[in-house]
């Protein structure tokens, strides 16, 4: 049985011009500072800030604040800008990559937990958790363009790569919501395991997995099929699963195991695990890089990021300087190099007696 646990509240054509523009100030400032390769976003809970990953060196290289209890994370398809939810704050923090700073904060519905950009990047979709209900944000004008109602206490959004529908994990009505992005109605509601967290659609489309925490731990993931809208298979996976990640050829599915420490890999052509890794405390969300080498896996409970390298299955680096690392996301190779001195002199905020239990959701309460 699912309970909920009182705990404190800071526990756990105009895109390409921009692109353009910013690429040319960051040659101006530091030439040899250019290279495509990507950067990894992590949300801290517990410090309410933000950290920056350079992939190459696998080190924190910027940090910088945000609202309360930051969850998620999503980064635009250029990579300019990155969107942040603040879960009890019922704010996105809008942040310019290449500073990196806030540029703007948008109120959105109360509980905003998952995110995530339109192919085209013209806007962003989160899930509000406390309002049942998923609010549309136009990138452009910064406002909030339209309200969908789904299920009970929306947690993942996920949207096809078509840009036609955005999959939305209905926490406790133990559903998935598909919001057909033209007219932003819901079309179809697929009934999938229990308590469903994380959700994400292959490459091609045809699949959403669908990572189901399950209320006796007892982790499962739904496989959509988004021709039908139906569940085609379910794998069983590690102990409270709560995020799932594709890799870019969509031969395997990636999720995080909250309750075994572990991260299972999927193999989606046989819908059998093929490897558990082990990583570190409580792993709760998780990211791919863009060629799908690299799995980035947050570490809730040692305040680490985990780095699995996909052809081998191994942790092959793990970052340190966190403070309940919670969501996360990868920016595109093309992304821009940080700013020099974006790395704030003071570190994260720590919380003295802290005592992290499993998911967090909105007003300091934990799912055990």
């Amino acid at each position: 049985m699912t309970t909920l646990r009182r705990n404190r509240r800071n526990l756990p054509v105009e895109h390409i011009a921009r692109f353009a523009v910013l690429g040319l100030l960051a040659i101006a400032v530091d030439p040899v500072s250019v290279r495509a390769q990507p950067y990894v976003y992590v949300t801290n809970y517990v410090s309410e800030s933000v950290a920056v990953i350079d992939t190459v060196t696998n080190t924190v290289v910027a940090r910088f604040m945000v609202q309360s209890n930051p969850v998620g994370a999503a980064i635009s398809p250029l990579g300019d800008l990155a969107y942040v939810t603040n879960i009890n704050d019922q704010t996105v923090s809008v942040v310019d990559t290449s500073t990196p700073t806030v540029t703007a904060t948008v109120r959105v519905g109360p509980g905003p937990y998952g995110v995530a950009v339109t192919p085209g990047g013209d806007f962003a979709y989160v899930a509000n958790y406390n309002s049942n209900t998923v609010w549309v944000l136009n990138t452009a004008t910064r406002m909030v363009v339209a309200v969908v109602t789904v299920g009970d206490s929306p947690v993942g959004v996920a949207i096809t790569p078509d840009g036609n529908f955005a999959y939305v994990a209905n926490r406790l009505s133990d559903t998935v919501s598909v919001v057909c992005t033209a007219t932003n109605t819901v079309v179809a509601t697929v009934r999938v395991g229990r308590t469903p967290l994380g959700v994400a659609v292959s490459p091609t489309g045809d699949f959403a997995f669908v990572a189901n925490w399950n209320t006796d731990l007892s982790g499962t993931v739904s496989k959509i099929d988004t021709g039908t809208n139906e569940v085609v298979n379910t794998i069983a996976v590690g102990l409270g699963p709560s995020a799932v990640a594709v890799t870019a050829n969509g031969r395997f599915a990636y999720v995080s195991a909250h309750g075994a420490n572990a991260v299972s890999a999927i193999d989606t052509a046989t819908n059998l695990v093929v490897a558990t890794i082990l990583v570190g405390a409580m792993p709760t969300w998780l990211a791919l890089t863009p060629a799908g080498d690299f799995a980035y896996v947050t570490n809730y409970g040692s305040d680490t990021v985990s780095v699995i390298r996909t052809a081998t299955n191994t942790v092959v680096a793990t970052v340190p300087g966190f403070a309940g690392p919670w969501g996360i996301d990868v920016t595109p190779d093309c992304a821009l190099p940080i700013a020099p001195g974006s790395l704030m002199d003071t570190p994260p905020r720590a919380t003295s007696g802290d005592s992290r239990l499993s998911i967090p959701v909105p007003n300091g309460e934990l799912i055990r």
